[in-house]
């Protein structure tokens, strides 16, 4: 077992490659990290489900015996960062400005980023008092 010292945690850390091939086990992310050069806490995230992969590897943690040798692959790719138009209303729905981008929104309303994203997915009601949300790119352009 490569990358094992003799003192046992009770479970094993599992690196995997994009293809989902196994590439080698760790008995702790202490370890797995020292030895990867992979920051700890991203190794965790990516075994309880917080995120994809870490360093390009795919994570797992479990039991001595539990975990299979090769893994579902990572097959979508990876979101693109393109701008997507957003739209700022009042909140009884009166069309303040449509901007070509968060960042563009963010910075002509004096926020963060984070805070008109939020507020154009849901995650938060509104943003510098207005609503927001996003629209196509066609509907964007007619505006324009």
């Amino acid at each position: 077992m490569n990358g094992t010292s003799g003192k046992r945690s009770g479970y094993i850390v599992r690196q995997y490659d994009p293809s989902g091939e196994f590439v080698r086990e760790y008995d702790s992310y202490r370890k797995a990290a020292e030895e990867t050069g992979v920051k700890m806490i991203c190794i965790q995230q990516t075994c309880y489900g917080k995120k994809r992969s870490a360093g390009g590897f795919v994570w797992k943690k479990g039991a001595e015996g539990e975990l299979p040798e090769r893994i579902e692959p990572i097959t979508d790719q990876p979101q693109t960062m393109e701008a997507k138009p957003v739209r700022q209303r009042t909140p009884s729905g009166e069309l303040v400005a449509v901007y070509a981008s968060v960042n563009k929104a963010a910075r002509a309303v004096g926020r963060g980023r984070k805070d008109v994203m939020n507020a154009a997915t849901g995650r938060q009601k509104t943003c510098a008092g207005c609503i927001w949300d996003f629209i196509p790119a066609e509907e964007f352009l007619k505006l324009n």
